[in-house]
């Protein structure tokens, strides 16, 4: 944060990763393990929890926007009253292996919190950050440094329109 005082960035010490272990399992070993078929295309929405849940409303509109592809929720989804499920979209909720179902996702969808920019990047799939509300914006910093380094694609809030997802996933896929 370039507009933090110098006194304040002089005793920063600036960590080159934070978060916890994670084991990196490739896709194939990952879909085989949790049953998925190989060829289906994954859109993985991870939730942790750190904040209210992914968005029920836009994961809804972006299923149908994409109704090929399996869309799959772990960790909490925030209802919305509004938001009808198609049958695409799978909501999970807590797992006991979360990094299966990352090293099975073709596209990762996620805030920036530290142990899932961790276990994303470690398997190295196509990203797509929302950061989500927090103190100082430490998480719209991160997600901003992961899109300038060209870890990620980054948004500010979730695509609101078919439109808007095609070109988010098109991005994170690029």
């Amino acid at each position: 944060q370039p507009e933090r005082p110098g006194w304040l960035r002089a005793k920063t010490f600036h960590a080159p990763a934070i978060g916890a272990p994670v084991a990196v399992v490739g896709r194939e070993e990952a879909r085989q393990r949790l049953g998925l078929n190989a060829a289906d295309e994954i859109i993985l929405i991870l939730s942790g929890a750190g904040g209210g849940g992914a968005p029920m409303a836009p994961l809804c509109l972006g299923a149908r926007a994409f109704p090929g592809a399996r869309w799959i929720a772990i960790g909490p989804v925030a209802p919305e009253w509004h938001a009808t499920q198609p049958g695409n979209l799978e909501l999970l909720g807590w797992t006991a292996s979360p990094e299966l179902w990352i090293g099975a996702a073709d596209i990762v969808i996620a805030g920036a919190g530290n142990t899932a920019v961790h276990a994303i990047l470690a398997v190295g799939r196509p990203f797509l950050v929302i950061p989500e509300w927090r103190y100082y914006d430490e998480q719209g910093r991160k997600a901003e440094a992961l899109a300038r380094a060209g870890a990620a694609t980054m948004r500010q809030t979730w695509p609101g329109s078919p439109a808007a997802w095609a070109a988010a996933l098109a991005q994170a896929r690029a």
